[in-house]
């Protein structure tokens, strides 16, 4: 199996989707600031397979709370989905999922990424066009992130 594994991986992004999306009026925020200062991230990754059909999502929900407000003016999930082409040869005996460190960590930056972009767009036409989500350690968020 190790042999397998040191073969070329092809991967592919396959398919970049919103699979939530909420956007509220500042007005309905309940906050004391009249005008919108600073922005508050909140995230959250979630990795999944499809072995049979050879792939992973990387789904990526932000909340954004402007002037640290406790609701979220705006909430996301953006989808990400990759095609590793012979992800069987990935498979543990336990039928768990073994893919290199460094691969799952270019699919988290990745999906950071095309989320960051997809997110700038929708709030374009808003007034939370400055909520631009920060640039983020992805091998940060990887060592939070727990596979089973």
């Amino acid at each position: 199996m190790d042999d397998k594994k040191n073969q070329e991986i092809q991967i592919q992004v396959i398919d970049l989707r919103v699979i939530e999306s909420s956007i509220l009026p500042y007005s309905d925020i309940d906050t004391e600031e009249t005008e919108i200062k600073t922005y508050g991230f909140y995230h959250a990754i979630n990795v999944g397979f499809e072995i049979d059909r050879e792939l992973v999502h990387i789904n990526i929900g932000i909340k954004i709370h402007p002037n640290n407000s406790k609701e979220p003016a705006a909430s996301f999930v953006i989808r990400t989905t990759y095609t590793i082409k012979n992800m069987i040869n990935f498979i543990r005996d336990d039928e768990k999922i073994d893919l290199p460190k460094d691969l799952i960590m270019f699919f988290v930056n990745n999906a950071i990424a095309s989320t960051r972009g997809v997110i700038s767009a929708l709030l374009m036409p808003t007034e939370y066009h400055k909520a631009i989500l920060p640039l983020t350690n992805g091998k940060e968020l990887f060592d939070q992130m727990e596979f089973k």
